[in-house]
């Protein structure tokens, strides 16, 4: 499958990159293998529940085999509507590693279908627009953002961020945006300023420890292994590069 840019595209590989290691993403709600997800947090219904009949059982399929209910992956609020937030944006990206790179007009039209069976039609048109709009705003993503390479300083970054705002606001409104990007960006921001922190060779260790561990205050404590404690390199002992006699 092809990889989907995850929480802020660019700014996120960016930051992962500055620490040298990968951020641990989430994975995508849902039973990609077979049988139903589970119902998520309090106050949500089973995605898809109003679909009961053969039709509901419409599904894509990847060239690995594996299958995902469309209407399956997105939930519903008891009193009606689709609940948006980072697990909808992780259900739309595995829905959209199951298309075809570039679908025809007969995968949209089965995809409008395997909505329409599991959701009730104003959900299931909001929902088809939802993935639309995403998989247009990834495809800028690719085409736009990652050509520009990882940011080299505070100011790149601030550009980067901006742009990639003016991006969002192509497909999304500002409610939709913070719902599905809103605190995973957050996080994308503050790792990639203790990613500059930690290579500014201006900076004393003492200081370093100090700004680091205030940006790790500001994550919630389930994500505070996104930001590494600052451990300060080992000095150099110069007699031990000193050729033996």
């Amino acid at each position: 499958m092809r990889a989907i840019l995850l929480l802020s595209g660019a700014a996120l590989v960016g930051a992962a990159c500055l620490w040298g290691r990968s951020i641990p993403a989430d994975p995508a709600p849902g039973n990609v293998a077979g049988g139903p997800p589970q119902s998520g947090a309090a106050g949500r219904m089973a995605p898809g529940a109003v679909g009961s009949g053969p039709s509901a059982q419409v599904s894509l399929s990847d060239a690995s085999g594996l299958t995902l209910d469309a209407a399956r992956l997105f939930e519903l609020g008891f009193g009606g509507g689709l609940l948006l937030d980072r697990d909808t944006r992780a259900s739309i990206e595995a829905l959209i590693n199951t298309m075809p790179l570039e679908p025809s007009a007969h995968d949209m039209d089965r995809l409008q279908r395997a909505l329409r069976a599991g959701l009730p039609y104003e959900e299931a048109e909001k929902a088809y627009k939802l993935i639309s709009n995403y998989r247009s705003y990834s495809r800028d993503v690719q085409r736009e953002m990652l050509p520009m390479g990882i940011p080299k300083n505070q100011d790149e970054a601030r550009q980067l961020y901006d742009r990639m705002d003016a991006m969002k606001r192509r497909y999304f409104d500002e409610s939709t945006a913070n719902a599905l990007f809103g605190a995973d960006e957050r996080y994308a921001r503050l790792t990639m300023e203790a990613g500059f922190i930690q290579q500014d060779v201006t900076l004393t260790p003492e200081q370093k420890t100090q700004a680091i561990e205030a940006l790790r205050a500001k994550l919630p404590a389930e994500r505070r292994e996104l930001i590494p404690p600052y451990v300060a390199p080992e000095p150099v002992d110069p007699a031990a590069s000193l050729p033996a006699s």
